[in-house]
């Protein structure tokens, strides 16, 4: 998948970002969004679900062939599809039954891992790192659940 910057906006479907006025058509931006879709993407991998990983990098790769590079509302219902599975596959496979991966899982997925915070220092704390980018993956949806409640599409910068 593309992109591990970059920005979300919400704007409208004929948003136009070379408009000189384009900044007054974005109605929200979210910073975080091209980093969210990047963790449930590697939840997915590192849980065995690579059909579903794949189905978001097709979609991903769809926006970007697009001139005017976004997420319109089929892309948005299929990402909604995905994320709503993603969370009983990972936790069936990376954690136990408290949500934590278990000690002597650590290293493996550390080793797999680019965007879990599975820092040594963290300690014992550690064990939650999958909680943590579960709620990166409900912030992605929160983000596409708004665009399609007010209507609009997902600018990717």
């Amino acid at each position: 998948m593309r992109r591990d910057r970059g920005c979300f906006y919400l704007v409208a479907s004929d948003w136009d970002s070379e408009d000189d006025d384009s900044r007054e058509g974005i109605m929200a931006t979210y910073p975080d969004g091209p980093r969210y879709l990047q963790v449930a993407r590697e939840l997915l991998v590192l849980a065995g679900q690579d059909v579903l990983a794949a189905r978001l990098k097709t979609i991903n790769e769809r926006a970007y062939n697009r001139s005017f590079v976004h997420f319109d509302g089929r892309d948005m219902d299929e990402l909604l599809t995905v994320l709503g599975e993603l969370e009983p596959a990972v936790r069936a496979a990376l954690t136990d039954s408290d949500g934590l991966i278990p000690e002597d899982q650590v290293d493996k997925i550390r080793a797999r891992s680019e965007w879990l915070n599975l820092a040594p220092a963290r300690g014992a704390t550690v064990r939650y790192a999958v909680l943590e980018a579960l709620g990166s993956v409900g912030g992605l949806e929160r983000i596409l659940g708004e665009a399609k409640q007010r209507g609009l599409v997902v600018a990717i910068d």
